[in-house]
Order: structure tokens, then C-alpha cells, then sequence
């Protein structure tokens, strides 16, 4: 497993290119990538992230894949099996899913140091956004931080 304290370093260089490469302001709460399919759902969760001062990158297509560890967040409603997925899970970003996927996927829980993702139960706009918020909560102590990145490291993204 990489070292904990590398992993965070490697993180902070790669979300500064992110901020840079796409003119992102440099206080910037999160990159979040926003996978979503749907189109309506999609630009809902973007306005809302950006009102609130999160990064969006709404597409992987152009995106430098030496960078995927400098993204805070990964968010889609819905999982396919064998997908750019695992390659976005091995860096340490965090997943917002929905609860019903094809990996074994554990809550958040700060306050019992486990967990690895912040999972929502139907596909509503505010569903998402509720999880989004929690998520950048905790992105705001450094070891809630710590915690969700070593948890992130030791997940292996076992299918159901």
C-alpha cells in the first residue's frame, strides 16, 4: 500500500495543476468530476457545486489521467461494471454513488474511523447535493481527511 503521508502530498501537487490547467479559482473548496448521464441531474449538481464553491470537471474525455489523484470527489448516479471506476478509486478519490452498486461500498463515518464513500438512496437532485455537502465537511478536518484518504487506499473495489 503507498504511504499515507506521500498520498496527500501527490494530491495537493496534482488538485494545483487541476486549478491551474482549467483557470479554477485557487481557493476552490474541491474538484469534484461530475460523471453524471443525466443531462438535467448533471447541470443541477454542477450550478449547485460551483454556488458553493466547488471546481467541476464535467467530463473525462480531455482529462490528464496523471492527474485523476488530485480530485476530491467522483460523483455519478449510476455505476457500470468494469468502468473508469477502478482507475478513480486506486487514486484516492471519493466517491458520492448511489447506495445500490456493483462495489462494497461503506458510508463515511468519521466518528468511527471507517468508511470510504458518502452514498445516496435514490437519484434526486438534493440526495446528491446533501452528500456533496458532507463531503466537503469533511474535507474541512484534516483528519476526517486523513481518514477518508487511508480508507480510500486500503478499499479494493471488490464487485458484488
Amino acid at each position: 500500500m503507498r504511504e499515507l503521508s506521500e498520498v496527500i502530498k501527490e494530491k495537493k501537487v496534482a488538485k494545483t495543476k487541476i486549478l491551474k490547467q482549467y483557470n479554477f479559482p485557487k481557493n476552490s473548496r474541491a474538484v469534484i468530476l461530475n460523471l453524471i448521464s443525466d443531462e438535467n441531474l448533471k447541470n443541477f449538481v454542477t450550478s449547485a457545486c460551483e454556488e458553493i464553491g466547488a471546481s467541476v470537471i464535467e467530463s473525462l474525455e480531455n482529462f490528464d489521467k496523471n492527474l485523476l489523484i488530485g480530485a476530491d470527489a467522483v460523483v455519478s448516479e449510476k455505476i457500470e461494471k468494469n468502468s473508469e471506476f477502478e482507475e478513480i478509486f486506486e487514486q484516492a478519490v471519493t466517491p458520492i454513488f448511489p447506495s445500490a452498486s456493483h462495489y462494497d461500498f461503506e458510508e463515511f463515518n468519521p466518528m468511527k474511523f471507517e468508511g470510504n464513500a458518502f452514498l445516496f438512496h435514490e437519484n434526486k437532485p438534493f440526495q446528491i447535493f446533501e452528500k456533496i455537502c458532507r463531503m466537503l465537511e469533511n474535507l474541512n478536518y484534516v483528519g476526517d481527511r486523513r481518514m477518508l484518504i487511508k480508507n480510500l487506499l486500503e478499499f479494493s473495489p471488490n464487485q458484488k
